[in-house]
């Protein structure tokens, strides 16, 4: 029926501007359309634009609809040919006439370009114009044009037939002196362009998103303001994009990211790492590496008397990964002091951002060399630690069998033990239900210092965040607490910002919906 009524709207508006003031005969009934005259009630009605806050009056037979092809608030009248109510986000008060140099033949003595006076809000730089037609052709046309610098360019297109265009000026005067700018205490300040890009920027769908759409990019917010967040990382989900930093690494069966899982399982993947300057014993693809993993769940499963997924492939072999870190030794695993990073968070940030951060493993990163911190073993990293730390680091230097490494690295599988039984556990476990509700990857905290810096505490970007409104976007700080190896009550550092947390600015976790 609403078809119906709309069809038949539109047929009458198409006879209407073809014969104006004539009468229009529908089945053998005489009706005479209603336009505009000295005698016509005219502004009864009030329209507001829904995404700017202008308004105007309007005359109270005109009918209102949305043409959704178009995009466009759309008000007829069966005299005047059509109104259109459009909204330009590309067009605003500094580049107007820009625009209507483009879009109008000014040089063309029958276009008039008329200023209107507009009062601008303090802040807010407002320009209009009326654009006229005036040649001699069968219709009077006109485009008021109002451009604001915090929401765009508003456009109302008035077309009518020369027979009636004397009677209709006046209506279109009326409309100028009645329309009126939206004002400080209207919604629209969720609207400005600034803080509706920071919105659109860091709403992030996953980890993948995130990482491809900030490497080495400089996004220019407003005039003042830039935001730098050079991230430089792949999602698990991109894994396979990586490259071999040394040719020689390139060997028969060996890979160098997370292959497709057999199962959608939580589950624990070996990685098998060397240091720039390491030699390749090929514990990953020797044999070696799938004969100590099948011993390590025996362990486990002697410990916790229950089965513990490990990572296969689709030949129902261990998936074990191999990867380079582009450092020697001796730049990794100096003395405490002379490195402001821990070295096993050095390896943990570099293979989390070259994609080893699928929120569904447990990772078990073996080192061939040994992990001797100057004179000291290097302090254990645990994945409970913080959000996110869900690799663990270990080393196999001079273990001549697997059993030596299990007693040797006692720690380490204490720590697979404590991550796997919820009862031992007091940070990290592995998630009991299908649903990830957080994603996380370590950035460090070096780089993660910086981007704090140079972003989140700039004052201009505190002051266009306090201009969004809107329950999509979460901007606060909070402390935390998490135990360390010793059992030790420590407190860590929150940001939360749209959907993303930061925890102790190295690692960003992205929740999801």
């Amino acid at each position: 029926m609403k078809k119906y009524i709309l069809g038949l709207s539109l047929v009458l508006l198409f006879i209407a501007c073809s014969k104006a003031q004539e009468e229009i005969n529908i089945n053998n009934q005489t009706i005479e359309p209603i336009c505009y005259t000295g005698e016509t009630e005219i502004f009864p009605k009030n329209f507001i634009h829904e995404n700017t806050g202008i308004s105007f009056e309007y005359p109270s037979y005109w009918e209102f609809y949305f043409d959704h092809e178009n995009r466009s608030q759309v008000l007829t009248d069966s005299c005047a040919d059509i109104i259109i109510y459009r909204f330009n986000k590309d067009v605003f008060a500094d580049n107007l006439d820009e625009y209507i140099n483009l879009n109008y033949n000014l040089s063309n003595p029958q276009i008039s370009k008329t200023a209107l006076v507009l009062n601008n809000l303090k802040g807010y730089k407002a320009l209009g114009y009326k654009i006229e037609n005036l040649n001699e052709s069968d219709y009077y046309s006109n485009d008021i044009l109002i451009a604001q610098n915090t929401i765009g360019l508003f456009k109302i297109k008035i077309q009518i037939n020369k027979d009636i265009k004397n009677d209709y000026k006046e209506i279109i005067e009326e409309i100028i002196q009645s329309l009126t700018m939206p004002t400080e205490t209207f919604a629209f300040i969720k609207e400005e362009p600034e803080a509706r890009q920071i919105m659109k920027n860091f709403i992030f769908d996953n980890i993948k998103d995130l990482c491809e759409r900030y490497v080495e990019q400089d996004i220019q917010v407003k005039k003042d303001l830039t935001i730098n967040i050079p991230f430089n990382c792949n999602s698990f989900e991109n894994q396979n994009n990586l490259t071999l930093i040394k040719k020689n690494d390139s060997k028969k069966n060996r890979s160098i990211y997370d292959r497709s899982d057999s199962s959608n399982e939580y589950q624990i993947h070996m990685i098998y790492i060397l240091t720039n300057d390491g030699n390749d014993s090929e514990f990953d693809i020797s044999g070696k590496g799938e004969q100590f993993l099948n011993e390590l769940k025996k362990e486990l499963y002697e410990k916790l008397n229950k089965n513990i997924h490990f990572d296969y492939d689709k030949n129902n072999k261990h998936d074990i990964s191999f990867a380079r870190i582009p450092l020697n030794h001796s730049e990794i695993f100096s003395k405490p002091n002379e490195n402001e990073l821990n070295s096993t968070e050095i390896i943990s940030t570099y293979l989390s951002k070259i994609g080893f951060n699928n929120p569904n493993k447990l990772y078990l990163a073996i080192l061939d060399k040994p992990m001797m911190c100057g004179s000291e073993p290097c302090k254990t990293n645990k994945p409970n630690l913080k959000k996110g730390h869900n690799i663990i680091i270990s080393s196999r230097y001079d273990i001549k069998n697997n059993q030596e490494y299990l007693m040797s690295n006692k720690d380490q599988i204490q720590i697979i033990i404590d991550a796997v039984d919820l009862s031992k556990n007091k940070n990290f476990k592995f998630p009991t239900g299908k649903e990830i509700k957080e994603h996380c990857i370590m950035i460090g905290k070096l780089e993660g210092k910086k981007i704090f810096n140079q972003f989140f505490q700039d004052p201009k970007l505190q002051e266009t965040i306090n201009k969004i409104k809107s329950s999509e976007f979460e901007y606060k700080q909070e402390t935390e607490n998490y135990y360390s190896e010793s059992n030790k009550l420590i407190s860590f550092q929150k940001l939360y910002f749209g959907n993303l947390i930061i925890y102790d600015n190295e690692t960003w976790c992205l929740k999801t919906k």
